[in-house]
């Protein structure tokens, strides 16, 4: 492929997604800031973090380790924290 042919950018119009959101309802966009509710995302990752603390077999749950039983626990729990930040998110857009 020629250097003539390749598409050309230009990188100033390049916006990260963390810097900015996208124009809504006439206001200008705005540089995000931190707010406590991504806290929630950090729940999933704290729990399996310290491989340690579920690295057992005892006790288990209908045959099933604790070891394996515990992780899809943690599947379940990571999609119940990920409602509050979706639900304050789609209120804001609003």
């Amino acid at each position: 492929m020629s250097e003539n042919n390749m598409e050309h950018r230009d990188p100033s119009a390049t916006v990260s997604l963390l810097e900015t959101r996208p124009e809504t309802n006439g206001r200008a966009a705005s540089r995000r800031r931190f707010l406590p509710i991504y806290l929630c995302l950090l729940i999933p990752f704290a729990g399996l973090l310290w491989t340690p603390l579920y690295n057992r077999i005892e006790p288990t749950v209908l045959g099933i380790p604790f070891f394996y039983w515990y992780q899809m626990l943690w599947t379940v729990l990571g999609a119940v924290a990920i409602v509050p930040v979706y639900l304050y998110e789609e209120r804001r857009r609003r």
